[in-house]
């Protein structure tokens, strides 16, 4: 009997390591996969009247496209996850609040199981002509 607990105990935590490393593993190559494609549609490089501008991003349609890749691609892994967005200007990397900014950093957490847990942040920035760095 108690050779049959140990083996169950010895068991489940042989799983938890096994499927949380690989899930771990899927969560991090998955955030790091993200395109790019999916924040250079959400630049802004011409204003109302039509004429060029320093390229920015448009927040909404940004925060939106990024929940739902997190949404589609991370909640096959976990379903406990957080992801936050901060928006500042690539020159002087301070926070940028007036809905301008050059640059964007996304942050994710996600609680995997008891012995796994994911934090990491990537940053983006928009060049002169536009294009995601």
């Amino acid at each position: 009997m108690i050779n049959c607990l140990f083996f169950s105990v010895v068991f489940f935590l042989f799983m938890s390591f096994s499927f949380g490393g690989m899930n771990y593993s899927s969560i991090h190559r998955t955030f790091l996969n993200m395109h790019r494609s999916i924040l250079e549609v959400c630049v802004v490089t011409v204003g109302n009247d039509g004429e060029d501008i320093k390229p920015y991003f448009n927040e909404p349609i940004l925060e939106k496209y990024i929940v739902n890749y997190l949404k589609d691609n991370v909640s096959k892994y976990t379903t406990d996850y957080q992801a936050s967005i901060v928006y500042f200007d690539n020159n002087t990397k301070d926070i940028n609040t007036n809905h301008h900014a050059d640059g964007v950093r996304i942050s994710l957490n996600a609680k995997i199981n008891t012995f796994y847990h994911y934090k990491h942040a990537r940053e983006f920035t928009i060049n002169q002509r536009g294009h995601i760095e």
